[in-house]
Formats: structure tokens, C-alpha cells, sequence
């Protein structure tokens, strides 16, 4: 059988600005530009997908034409939706991105004030009719008292799975961290939740907050992880890659790291197909690539069927 995902948090419309040129702040910069769908939760349901899971996405679009694209383009994709509300008062979150040439970001603008609308009540019918979940994904656009909520409802059995999002939103995470079983961060999320801007040892430092695994990813420079199944701290390069995008490749590493975990490989493997699926993330335009599947992961990984 497929494992299960429920998936809490952002889909949102995704606006990214390529500079012609290295960007040079205070002035305008020629560009190109690309619209796409994207949001952490959002990209997360869609690599599960394709990493052959069921996924069911519960968030929040706005009761606008990009909102019901959104929710349209989502069912074509597999993901179910009968859990996304529609705001009457919010229009759809949009990201904007201005990336340098090469794909690295340069600033970036995120319209998300309708994930305010996420409150504890706003999800509890989900959550009571999603408890056959074998894992529940929060990313931390979801207000606090609703990640709480979240993390107190969760099924027994299943897996508690977070990703940090931003710095700015990293800190919700905080009052849960004894809850969860797998945080997704980046180095400057880590060091917020962990005091310490030294990424080994804020690994070690999350996994006696009580984080089960602690991912940090270093972009393309690899993950560090320490937590349940390692000896220690685990540091992983990352696979050599011409990196055209850096959108959704944090999004397409927890979401290989889950597929690992969910399909019973050891946590050094999950790591393994996490730092895979950012590989494939960076080298496509998409943050989401259409390739990614089970089989050609497993492969890059190298990874018995």
C-alpha cells in the first residue's frame, strides 16, 4: 500500500525574477520572469507524490482565480484537496523571488497573512478525519497555537514531520520540538531554534531538545543530521549539480528524507534520497522536478530496489 501523507501548510503562487546580471540593490534590475505554483507543504505533497505516496494537502487558497487554478491544478496532480478552505477575506499567498544568475537567491517577498486563517478549530475536522495518516507534515506558516494543536492531535502511530520555512517563521516551531520525529531547517533556522550558529553542534543541540532527526540542509553544500538511527553527527555532500534554481530544493529534501523513512530504509538512507531529491530540485527550473520518481531517486541514491 501507498503511505498516507497529510501535509499542513502553504500552496501558494510562486513569482520568480531571474537577474541578467548580478543584482544590485537600490535600483532596477533587467530580468526574467516566471509564475508557478509553489508553497513548503504544497511542494512537499507534490515530491511525496511523485515519490509514489498518497497525499492529501490541508491549507488555505484564496476565493480568487488563482485559487481555484491552484486547487484545480493540485487534483490533476494527485494531491487531494477536500481539505483546502477558500477565504472570503484573503486573496492567495503569493513568494516572490529575485534570484542572481546562477539560481541563488538574492531577496525574496512572501504575501502569506491568509495562513492566519489556520486556526486551531479552522483544522480540527481534518485532523479528526486524517487520523489514517502514517505521517503528518507541518511546515510553520501554520500559526503556533495551531501547530500545537496539530501536535497534540496527531494520530499514535504516525510520524510527526516539520520544516522550518524561514527564520521568521522558524520560531513556531519551538513549543513542539520534543513532538516532532523529523525538522526539515536551514542553517540560519537551526540556529534560531537551537542557540547556536554552529550547524553540527546545533544538530546535536535540537536532538536533545528532543527532536528525533534533525535535518539542516546547506544547500549545495549538503545536509549535516543527527538524531534517532545516526552515530552522532552525519554530514552528507551534496551531489555535484549545475544548480539553475534553489526554489523547493529544502522542500524536495525532507520530502526524500520522508520517503526513506516511510518505506522502512535506515535514517542514514533517508538522508541519502534527501540529499538526492535536492540534487534533482537544483538542477531544475522547477522546484518540484517533473523526474523525480521512487525509481530514478533510489538509483541516484544508490539505493537497492
Amino acid at each position: 500500500m501507498r503511505p498516507f501523507v497529510t501535509c499542513f501548510g502553504a500552496t501558494n503562487v510562486d513569482i520568480r525574477a531571474r537577474s541578467h546580471a548580478p543584482v544590485i540593490p537600490g535600483t532596477s534590475n533587467p530580468a526574467e520572469r516566471t509564475i508557478s505554483y509553489g508553497g513548503v507543504a504544497r511542494n512537499a505533497a507534490l515530491a511525496l507524490t511523485r515519490l509514489g505516496c498518497r497525499t492529501s494537502l490541508v491549507g488555505r487558497v484564496g476565493k480568487d482565480a488563482e485559487g481555484r487554478a491552484m486547487r484545480a491544478d493540485l487534483r490533476q496532480k494527485n494531491i487531494e484537496t477536500n481539505y483546502l478552505g477558500r477565504s472570503t477575506s484573503s486573496p492567495t499567498a503569493t513568494y516572490t523571488a529575485l534570484l542572481e544568475p546562477h539560481g541563488d537567491m538574492a531577496v525574496a517577498f512572501a504575501d502569506t497573512a491568509i495562513y492566519d486563517e489556520l486556526r486551531p478549530r479552522t483544522v480540527a475536522k481534518a485532523a479528526r478525519e486524517l487520523s489514517n495518516a502514517v505521517c503528518w507534515f507541518l511546515d510553520a506558516n501554520v500559526p503556533e497555537a495551531t501547530l500545537q494543536s496539530l501536535a497534540d492531535a496527531k494520530p499514535r502511530s504516525a510520524l510527526l514531520a516539520a520544516d522550518a520555512v524561514s527564520v521568521a517563521k522558524s520560531g513556531r516551531l519551538a513549543p513542539i520540538l520534543d513532538q516532532l520525529d523529523l525538522l526539515i531547517a536551514n542553517e540560519d533556522e537551526a540556529a534560531l531554534l537551537s542557540g547556536d550558529g554552529d550547524a553540527r553542534r546545533a544538530a546535536m543541540a535540537l536532538v536533545a531538545k528532543g527532536v528525533g532527526v534533525a535535518v539542516i540542509g546547506l544547500g549545495e553544500r549538503g545536509l549535516i543530521a543527527a538524531g534517532r538511527g545516526l552515530s552522532g553527527v552525519v554530514e552528507l555532500d551534496a551531489p555535484t549539480v549545475q544548480v539553475v534554481d534553489v526554489t523547493g530544493a529544502g522542500d524536495c529534501l525532507g520530502a526524500g528524507v520522508l520517503f526513506g523513512l516511510l518505506t522502512d530504509r535506515s535514517t542514514d538512507a533517508a538522508l541519502r534520497l534527501g540529499v538526492a531529491a535536492a540534487g534533482q530540485s537544483l538542477a531544475s527550473p522547477l522546484a518540484v522536478p517533473n523526474g523525480l520518481n521512487a525509481e530514478r531517486l533510489l538509483d541516484r541514491a544508490g539505493i537497492a530496489r
